[in-house]
């Protein structure tokens, strides 16, 4: 849940690094799995149960540093729900899984700074003109994260 679903779905701008939730029983599991595709943590090895626990591991494939991933379980409401009700994505033939739209809006907007701010304006406006924004949904999430959804209205909905 983070800037990578916005440039996944069009929005010109870089990032670093991509979050990702998974289920996973411990973080050597997931250090195993993502070493047989060339995948290094940025972790050291004996910190990585730790770190999966409480915090996130970040893997990169060397040489390079950036772009890395993070990688965490489920460890709050919106993440448990952003992994139970995940939505299928495909470009040209690969499939990715996203969090759902409107809780990706109202978390964009919950963090709050400006290229926050842009994201979700930017994910307001692709949902809305492809007829798959469920706006009432938007407003639970909102609500849940005791936000105003005034600064989609201020943009106009759009970027």
């Amino acid at each position: 849940m983070a800037g990578y679903v916005a440039i996944l779905l069009g929005r010109s701008r870089s990032t670093d690094d991509i979050d990702i939730i998974v289920e996973a029983s411990s973080g050597s599991e997931i250090a195993s799995r993502l070493a047989g595709c060339g995948f290094k943590p940025l972790t050291l090895s004996g910190s990585i149960e730790e770190e999966f626990r409480i915090a996130s591991i970040r893997f990169h494939k060397p040489p390079k540093f950036l772009p890395n991933f993070e990688v965490k379980p489920p460890r709050t409401v919106y993440q448990r729900y952003a992994l139970e009700n995940r939505v299928e994505v495909r470009i040209r033939g690969e499939t990715f899984y996203i969090s759902p739209i409107e809780l990706q809006i109202a978390y964009k907007l919950w963090l709050g700074s400006e290229k926050d701010l842009v994201d979700a304006a930017y994910l307001n406006y692709f949902a809305k003109a492809r007829g798959f924004l469920n706006e009432q949904l938007l407003e639970v999430w909102a609500r849940a994260m005791g936000i105003s959804l005034e600064s989609l209205r201020r943009r106009g909905g759009g970027i």
